[in-house]
C-alpha cells in the first residue's frame, strides 16, 4: 500500500508532526500511535500488517567505520533477517 501526496518523509519525527497537524495519513510506529492516541490518532487499517521495509546503513565509500557502529550494523542485519 503506498499512499501518494504532497509530503513525504522518512524522519519519524516529522511525520508524527504533520500527521498530528491534520497535513495526511502516515504510517507510525506502534508506541508512538499509543502515546498520541490522547492528541486523536485513529488507526485506519486496524489489520493492515506493514512488510518489507527495507533498511539502509549509510555511510562515505572508503570511510573507516566505528567497530562500535560495524557491530550495530552486523547485528541488525541478524535480527531483521
Amino acid at each position: 500500500l503506498k499512499i501518494l501526496g504532497p509530503i513525504h518523509t522518512n524522519n519519524a519525527a516529522a511525520r508524527l508532526r504533520l500527521v498530528l497537524e491534520g497535513h495526511g495519513l502516515g504510517i507510525l510506529p506502534k508506541n508512538e500511535f499509543t502515546e498520541h492516541q490522547k492528541d486523536g490518532l485513529v488507526t485506519l487499517l486496524p489489520d493492515y500488517q506493514l512488510q518489507g521495509l527495507d533498511v539502509f546503513a549509510v555511510y562515505p565509500r572508503g570511510a573507516t567505520i566505528p567497530v562500535k557502529v560495524r557491530m550495530l550494523i552486523d547485528f541488525l542485519v541478524q535480527r531483521l533477517k
